[in-house]
């Protein structure tokens, strides 16, 4: 399974997870999920919001906040594709 997401934000979250916000441009992605920024960051998801509700899997054109792990805020930046596989 091949996935991209469009981030369009960034924030840390609480502990040492991030948040990022944005929309999924191709493919699913599911928790725990292991994705990859364009730099070559291995990161993985933890935790699936869209519309205030916790998901497990996301599609094609659904916004999304993903709860991730293992990268920091200077790893990935507003307006990077990032990868799954």
């Amino acid at each position: 399974m091949h996935a991209e997401f469009i981030v369009r934000q960034c924030l840390q979250g609480s502990g040492s997870e991030l948040v990022i916000s944005g929309e999924v441009k191709k493919g699913l992605i599911a928790e725990g999920a292991n994705g990859l920024t364009s730099r070559g960051k291995r990161f993985a998801v933890i935790k699936i919001e869209s519309r205030n509700e916790r998901k497990r899997m996301i599609s094609e054109n659904e916004r999304a906040s993903l709860y991730i792990k293992y990268i920091t805020l200077s790893d990935i930046n507003a307006g990077e594709l990032v990868t799954f596989r």
